[in-house]
């Protein structure tokens, strides 16, 4: 399922059978699609798997959000003391 992060079928089910039905909740209670490929390899196949489970459609389940990758600031910058 996710091979960064170790997680396999048996966890979503678990995911499921605990109450996570949506993928955000599935992705926080698993960590699938938190690994290094950000998803890239096992989202979509995460959110097959998810909507078989649950009786729903691969829109009906929908993604996750996207965040950009992030890099630290320095504190002065932001602020207003430093200038980049």
């Amino acid at each position: 399922m996710c091979p960064c992060e170790d997680v396999t079928d048996t966890d979503i089910a678990s995911a499921v059978a605990m109450g996570h039905g949506d993928l955000e909740s599935v992705k926080r209670y698993t960590g699938v699609a938190t690994g290094p490929c950000q998803g890239k390899q096992c989202l979509l196949s995460c959110a097959k798997l998810l909507g078989e489970m649950t009786g729903q459609t691969l829109q009906d389940v929908g993604t996750i959000v996207h965040r950009p990758p992030t890099s630290p600031l320095p504190l002065g910058l932001l602020a207003g003391e430093v200038e980049e």
